[in-house]
């Protein structure tokens, strides 16, 4: 894994711890924290279990005295009172007086006539409280074991009072004066509202005989001053005279548009040949002009015919020429006068249409002022009638109320009366309930337990940590000198790169016995955790791995030495190294000889031969201990000598697996990973913490080393192997 990759785990670890903080449990890591704390929930809910029952068996009965009322019933007079209350304020309180009942019923002023006669009943009760405070006894006394509750649903006026005592005759005795005190705050509650609705009456009354006066006078003076008796009325004699002056005005506008006409076409007529003019309407019934103009045909016809006579400058021709400009003139003086006449008529319409279109516009000013009156005087009328029909039912509840005082019926009704209950703890109750308390109490106990432990206990929570992928789950197994070691080794005197077979080396125990079923399985686990690493193999082919770990004792050597047999075992020509050069423990769980080994080679490299031993048990698998070399790891651990050391082993071997220090107590598993093709984490779960695991990756981050992916170790011998 490159360091982009690191990085990201970097991060994820840092907000996977947020993402934890927010408490949102998979079932799976619930189940299994239920799991490991259930010996704390089993004694937390035997625990409450028996005190539960405990207390059930030592309880004394209690007598419950309980009654029903119902509160408030519809009746007349309530709904007299309802309708004459003083505005939305007073509707108000009366809607939260329903919704605080229970605070009233149980308020020292309602309970107070209870409180008295059990003081005198029972005086022992408040004996040894001072005088002045014996009151306030008895009504704590009274409050703190009374109950009372509405039933059959929040509309409901039925109320159910509880008296819990430990005595019979004292609940009972409790229980009946508190439904007479019920009873009589019920009257005298609907007294106090009888007489509150006088007193609002008679305030009202003679503001609302004045509010109808006042508006019957406006209205009066409205009538006088627009000398109008109903808008109706003077709106339908506006509407008929503005519609005749209208029609009238209409028509003077047609006549005025044909006069118009007709004074236009005369002068036409009269400018282009006055003879012609006699077509003109105007002109056809005067009679002098129609004389004249035959009297100028007839003219022209006789000068036609003497044309032919005489010459245009002869005398008799200059006569007839003479007498027809006389006639001419005559027709030009009928038809100028003709004009005068259109022209009187045309002003007398334009004068009878400016008439009437000013009494229009009068006509309309009155229709809009009349709109605005009409409003007015709607108003005023609505007004008046609203405040005549309050007058007239104030007076009606004023009667009815008055009616209503004298009587002195209850209210309020008892509807059940006082019946008496004895209670005793339920034993299986007590023990079901203080199971289940129990139940919940040890559960958060045991998953707060296990947050507080921050502890690793299955492949998801590393998930949460880092997305460095999961490699194999190793299950747990109990190893023995039996099954762990190989046997004393030998020099390896033939270092030449050969390919072995897969199948030639079985799996034996020293003895040649058969390994156990168990055994086989953890074997198993390694070869598929070696096939899971091929796989990471992207381009570069891995031929070194460190095998490390974020904390101490999670296993590493014991992976390191399986996961190098079974690639062993697999062909591969393995070489297994124990990198811890300061604790070195591999020599002895393989029981090798550590005379020579990675300490010697790192220094001097022609020792490599001689410190490396062939296990006997695999053909292909080759061991080098640490060695017993007195220099100082930090000299010997340099960048140059462990790429020489890996230079020259990858040129002969398939595989170099280092067994290295852990990574939070050592730089040297750093130093030693950077050179390799990467670095397999050993988690052991049930045994990392987060913090630890999250450090690790941090530092393997900075020193930009690669991760090839993390091996998680079963918590549990029980779990079955998978991959995750």
């Amino acid at each position: 894994m490159m360091k982009s990759q690191i990085f990201q785990s970097v991060q994820s670890a840092e907000t996977g711890g947020g993402n934890e903080a927010e408490g949102q449990l998979e079932l799976g890591r619930l189940l299994a924290a239920l799991q490991r704390g259930k010996w704390i929930i089993l004694g937390i809910t035997a625990l409450i279990t028996t005190a539960a029952v405990a207390r059930a068996l030592l309880s004394p009965p209690t007598y419950r005295a309980s009654f029903e009322i119902l509160i408030q019933p519809s009746s007349a007079e309530t709904e007299v009172v309802s309708s004459v209350s003083d505005g939305s304020a007073n509707q108000a309180q009366r809607t939260v007086s329903l919704q605080d009942q229970v605070r009233i019923l149980t308020s020292p002023g309602v309970l107070e006539p209870a409180v008295e006669s059990l003081l005198t009943a029972y005086p022992n009760l408040c004996a040894t409280v001072p005088e002045d405070q014996r009151q306030q006894c008895g009504y704590n006394l009274v409050a703190n074991q009374l109950s009372v509750q509405l039933i059959d649903g929040k509309d409901s006026r039925i109320f159910r009072a509880v008296y819990s005592a430990g005595s019979e005759a004292l609940a009972q005795y409790t229980a009946s004066t508190v439904a007479d005190a019920y009873l009589d705050y019920g009257l005298a509650s609907r007294q106090r509202d009888i007489r509150q609705a006088l007193n609002f009456l008679d305030e009202k009354l003679p503001e609302a005989q004045a509010r109808v006066e006042a508006l019957q006078n406006q209205l009066q003076n409205l009538r006088q001053a627009n000398n109008l008796i109903t808008p109706e009325a003077r709106g339908g004699q506006l509407t008929g005279q503005i519609s005749s002056f209208s029609q009238d005005y209409l028509a003077v506008q047609i006549e005025l548009e044909e006069t118009l006409k007709l004074a236009e076409d005369l002068q036409n007529q009269l400018d282009n040949q006055p003879q012609d003019a006699a077509a003109s309407p105007q002109l056809s019934n005067s009679q002098r002009y129609q004389s004249i103009v035959q009297e100028l045909l007839a003219l022209d016809g006789a000068i036609a015919e003497a044309s032919t006579l005489y010459l245009d400058n002869s005398p008799d021709m200059e006569v007839l020429q003479e007498r027809r400009q006389n006639l001419l003139a005559l027709l030009a003086r009928e038809g100028a006068q003709a004009q005068r006449e259109l022209l009187s008529s045309l002003q007398v319409l334009q004068s009878r249409e400016a008439a009437l279109a000013s009494t229009l516009n009068s006509l309309n000013v009155d229709v809009n002022e009349l709109a605005s009156l009409s409003r007015e005087y709607t108003d005023i009328e609505r007004e008046r009638t609203i405040a005549t029909e309050n007058l007239i039912q104030l007076r009606q509840k004023q009667e009815t109320l008055e009616l209503e005082a004298a009587q002195q019926e209850l209210p309020w009704d008892l509807i059940t009366p006082t019946t008496i209950q004895v209670q005793t703890e339920s034993v299986p109750n007590n023990a079901v309930l203080g199971g289940l308390l129990g139940l919940l109490l040890g559960i958060g106990a045991a998953l707060l337990r296990d947050s507080l432990k921050d502890t690793l206990h299955t492949p998801k929570d590393i998930k949460r940590i880092t997305p460095v992928p999961i490699l194999g789950l190793v299950p747990s197994y109990e190893l023995d000198d039996s099954n762990f070691h190989y046997g004393m080794g030998t020099p390896a005197t033939d270092l030449t790169h050969t390919n072995g077979d897969a199948g030639a080396v079985a799996t034996v125990y020293t003895n040649g016995t058969a390994p156990p079923r168990d055994f086989t399985a953890f074997q198993e686990a390694f070869r598929s955790l070696m096939a899971n690493i091929r796989r990471v193999e992207a381009g570069t082919p891995i031929r070194s791995i460190a095998i490390s770990s974020a904390e101490a004792e999670e296993g590493k050597s014991v992976t390191a030495t399986y996961l190098a047999k079974a690639a062993a075992a697999m062909g591969e020509r393995v070489l297994l190294v124990d990198g811890n050069l300061r604790f070195p423990a591999l020599h002895q769980q393989l029981q090798i000889s550590n005379s020579l080994g990675f300490m010697d080679v790192l220094t001097t490299p022609e020792a490599l031969k001689r410190s490396i031993q062939k296990s006997p048990g695999e053909p292909n698998l080759y061991i080098l201990p640490a060695g017993e070399s007195a220099i100082d790891p930090s000299r010997a651990l340099t960048a140059r000598h462990i790429q020489q050391f890996i230079a020259k082993v990858a040129a002969v071997f398939d595989l170099v697996v280092i067994d290295t220090p852990s990574i939070l107590e050592y730089a040297d598993a750093q130093l030693i990973a950077a050179e390799t093709s990467g670095v397999v984490l050993v988690s052991n779960l049930g045994q990392l913490k987060s913090t630890s695991l999250e450090q690790a990756l941090e530092r393997l981050w900075i020193s930009n080393t690669p991760v090839l992916g993390i091996v998680a170790r079963e918590e549990s011998p029980r779990q079955a192997f998978q991959l995750a």
